[in-house]
C-alpha cells in the first residue's frame, strides 16, 4: 500500500511539474509576441498616450483628431534615436493596418502627417511602401494627401506601390487607389494593369481635376462617393 502511494505521488508531482512547465512555456511564448513588435520605450509611450486620451470625450467627432493630436505632442517629446526607431518599428510591421494595435493604427497616421507637414516627400513615400494606413483621422488617406499642400499628391500613392516591399503593403495602396478610380478599377481588375491605367489616366487629367472637400471612401451617396467632381474633362 505504502509503495502504491508512493507511486502515485511521485506521478502527481510530475504531472504537476509537466503542467507547471508547459503553462511556463505558454505564457512565454504568449509573453513574446509583444515584445517583438514593441521595446520598454514603445510601451511607454502607449501608456501615457493611453492615459492622457482617457481624458477625452469618445463621443466628440474630433475624437479620432484629438487623440492623433496627444500622439504626435508626445512624439516631438521623445530623442530623436527613439522617434526613428518607432518609425522603422511601424514600417515593419508584418500585419495590415486594419489587424494593428490601437496604438500602432494612430502611430503610423502620426508618422504621414509628421511627413505631409514635413513636406518630406521622399519619408512619406519610404513610409507608405511599407504601411499605408486607410484613414487619417476620419479622412481616406487619398483625401488627406490631396488637401495636404504636397505637390502631385497622387502620385505619392503611385509611388509608394511602385516601391512596395510587401504584399499587405500593396493592398492598403490599392484599396485606396481603387476608390479613387472606381471606374478604371472595374475596367482592370488586375492590380498592375489598375495601377498603370489610373496613373496614365491621373497625369494625363490632373490639371483639370478637383477634389470633392465631401468625399468619404464608403459612402453610398453620390455628392460624397466621387472624388473628383466637376471636372472639365
Amino acid at each position: 500500500m505504502k509503495t502504491l502511494t508512493i507511486i502515485f505521488v511521485v506521478l502527481a508531482l510530475g504531472s504537476g511539474i509537466v503542467c507547471s512547465c508547459r503553462g511556463q512555456a505558454a505564457r512565454s511564448a504568449g509573453d513574446a509576441s509583444p515584445q517583438v513588435t514593441q521595446g520598454p520605450g514603445s510601451r511607454e509611450l502607449t501608456e501615457r498616450w493611453e492615459q492622457e486620451r482617457a481624458h477625452l470625450d469618445k463621443l466628440s467627432k474630433s475624437y479620432p483628431a484629438n487623440q492623433l493630436a496627444i500622439l504626435k505632442s508626445l512624439l516631438d517629446k521623445l530623442p530623436p534615436e527613439q522617434v526613428a526607431r518607432e518609425f522603422e518599428r511601424i514600417r515593419s510591421m508584418p500585419v495590415g493596418f486594419r489587424e494593428m494595435s490601437d496604438f500602432d493604427e494612430n502611430l503610423l497616421q502620426v508618422f504621414v502627417i509628421k511627413a505631409a507637414q514635413q513636406k518630406d516627400r521622399t519619408n512619406l513615400v519610404y513610409l507608405l511602401s511599407g504601411h499605408c494606413p486607410r484613414f487619417i483621422a476620419t479622412d481616406g488617406i487619398e483625401l488627406y494627401l490631396a488637401l495636404s499642400g504636397m505637390p502631385d499628391p497622387l502620385l505619392i500613392l503611385f509611388d509608394s506601390y511602385s516601391k512596395a516591399d510587401k504584399e499587405v503593403a500593396r493592398k492598403e495602396l490599392i484599396e485606396a487607389l481603387s476608390s479613387v478610380f472606381r471606374d478604371l478599377r472595374r475596367e482592370h481588375p488586375g492590380d498592375h494593369d489598375f495601377v498603370d491605367a489610373s496613373k496614365e489616366w491621373y497625369v494625363k487629367h490632373q490639371n483639370k481635376l478637383r477634389v470633392n472637400p465631401y468625399y468619404q471612401p464608403d459612402s453610398n451617396f453620390s455628392e460624397s462617393r466621387d472624388f473628383f467632381v466637376n471636372s472639365s474633362l
